[in-house]
């Protein structure tokens, strides 16, 4: 089993844990003007477009929401 494993997910499909975020990313940037600098690409194999961000990708976990 690999430790990780690259893949494009759809950010629709992403749950996130928190219910707001901050206003600005680590490096100073404001998220509002970096929004607008993401780009579109033509998709490939299922996917209808790429988004090209700014900012490096981000990692996520998958979890089945069991008892612990």
């Amino acid at each position: 089993m690999p430790i990780y494993e690259e893949k494009l997910i759809s950010p629709l499909a992403v749950r996130f844990t928190q219910e707001h975020i901050k206003t600005l990313f680590r490096d100073g940037r404001i998220v509002e003007h970096t929004v607008e600098e993401i780009k579109t690409s033509t998709g490939d194999g299922g996917y209808d477009a790429i988004l090209e961000a700014p900012f490096p990708d981000i990692e996520i976990i998958r979890f089945s929401g069991g008892a612990a």
